[in-house]
């Protein structure tokens, strides 16, 4: 690749990975609210569709609201909502914060959770021309899937030895560091990005 925006934008977009709706979120909150917070299989079922509704109604939001302002900004503020968000699931995993809580503060979770992935492919649109962003989507794709399919392993991992604390604040930093980059970063197509994708 011989965009350098290109390949931020990738390496970014893996971090963040950590923490996708689907594919991490999708994946253990159901054992969260079944293993840790005891629920019956009823109620997990009801917070995970509930959780899931979200799904749609997210990307919808975002991607309006992203083309409202400046979208790199937008997409930090997405992030560290969802950060924010990760981190005060400790307090649920901790505490016994009624199901009255968990509700509401799992559709606003999953507002941001699942809103800001769409933006991030929305990113390689505007920092590459026309005619390459078939290569770049390909590479963006197939990086960040590959990272998408290695991070539930290593949560996985994470989660039997130390527990849901542990994984709240990797997948919190996960968020945290995408928004730091988002926010600090120049996402204008550089030259290269007009002229070749991939060396």
């Amino acid at each position: 690749m011989k965009s350098p925006t290109v390949r931020r934008l990738i390496m970014t977009a893996s971090i963040t990975a950590g923490g996708k709706g689907i594919g991490i979120m999708q994946t253990f909150l159901p054992l969260f609210f079944l293993n840790h917070l005891h629920y019956s299989k009823s109620v997990s079922g009801l917070l995970f569709t509930l959780f899931t509704v979200t799904s749609v109604i997210g990307p919808i939001v975002s991607g309006k609201l992203s083309d409202k302002f400046n979208r790199s900004k937008f997409l930090s503020f997405l992030l560290c909502g969802a950060c924010v968000m990760s981190l005060s699931m400790i307090a649920f995993s901790l505490t016994d914060s009624g199901i009255g809580m968990l509700v509401p503060f799992l559709m606003v979770m999953g507002m941001f959770v699942y809103g800001y992935s769409p933006v991030e492919q929305t990113i390689m649109s505007d920092i590459t021309s026309q005619e390459l962003q078939a290569s770049a989507y390909s590479l963006f794709f197939a990086i960040t899937y590959g990272a998408s399919a290695v991070w539930p392993l290593i949560l996985s991992i994470v989660v039997s030895h130390f527990g849901f604390t542990a994984f709240f604040i990797i997948v919190g930093l996960s968020y945290l560091a995408g928004a730091v980059i988002y926010w600090t970063g120049n996402w204008k197509p550089s030259v290269s990005s007009s002229q070749n994708v991939v060396s």
